[in-house]
Order: structure tokens, then C-alpha cells, then sequence
């Protein structure tokens, strides 16, 4: 993957976690990654393009810590407990990345847009049903 792309993926949904899909613009953006407005146009049709690559590779980069997490090697109510602390630790270093509590970045865009772009409502129920199955599969 080119670097080009590599930055406006990361720009993209730090942006759009932080603030809303609707407050930010492929603009915002662009400015924010110092990249020129072709360039994002070369890699993503659309933003909404972006933000459903963004999850997937956002879901990469959280992966294995779900599978470390979720490990058969650990005891369910350990899984549980190495969960929350993991969610938690995630959130405070949001919070005083971006002063605020993001939340969940599947569940916050994908419910503020789910009525409006199928591309991304798909995506987060997609991804938000793959997590799901590690605690359902993991729960023994």
C-alpha cells in the first residue's frame, strides 16, 4: 500500500472517530493528511469509500490483540476482564488524544449513517458481528 494512502486511511478515521462522519470533510481531510484532494480522489471514490477501508484496516491493526485477548489458553472470565481493560485503556488514550471519549468507531459511524450509505452500514454490522463471535465462540 503507498504511503499516500497509508496516511489519508489513518487522517481519515482519527478525524471522523474523533469528531462525526457528517463534520468532516474530504477537505478536512486531505489538509490534515498534506495531501492534495486528486490524490484522495486516485485512492477513494468517494469518503465514504474511505471509511469503509479504514475499518478494515483499523479491524487488522485490532485483531491480534483479539486474539490474544480471546486466547483458548486463557480462562473466560480472565478474556472478560483483559477485554474491558483493554477497551479502557483504548478509550483513555483517545481521550486524552482528542480531549473526549470516541467510543466505539464501528458502532458511532456506522449508526450515524446507517439509514444513508449502504457501504458503510454493511461494514459496521459486518465488523461489529466478527467481534461479537469472539466473545459468543470464546465464552466456554
Amino acid at each position: 500500500m503507498s504511503e499516500t494512502k497509508e496516511k489519508l486511511l489513518q487522517v481519515g478515521f482519527d478525524l471522523i472517530w474523533d469528531s462525526s462522519y457528517g463534520s468532516v470533510s474530504v477537505d478536512d481531510i486531505c489538509k490534515r493528511a498534506g495531501i492534495n484532494k486528486g490524490s484522495f480522489y486516485h485512492f477513494f471514490p468517494s469518503k465514504a469509500d474511505l471509511v469503509v477501508e479504514a475499518y478494515d484496516a483499523y479491524w487488522q491493526q485490532k485483531r491480534p490483540d483479539m486474539d490474544r485477548i480471546f486466547s483458548p489458553q486463557v480462562p473466560p472470565l480472565q478474556r472478560f476482564q483483559n477485554m474491558c481493560r483493554a477497551i479502557y485503556a483504548d478509550q483513555q488514550e483517545k481521550a486524552e488524544k482528542y480531549g473526549h471519549v470516541c467510543g466505539c468507531p464501528y458502532a458511532s459511524v456506522g449508526s450515524e449513517v446507517a439509514t444513508v450509505d449502504e457501504k458503510i452500514r454493511a461494514k459496521s454490522e459486518q465488523l461489529m458481528n466478527t467481534k461479537r463471535k469472539y466473545f459468543e465462540k470464546h465464552h466456554r
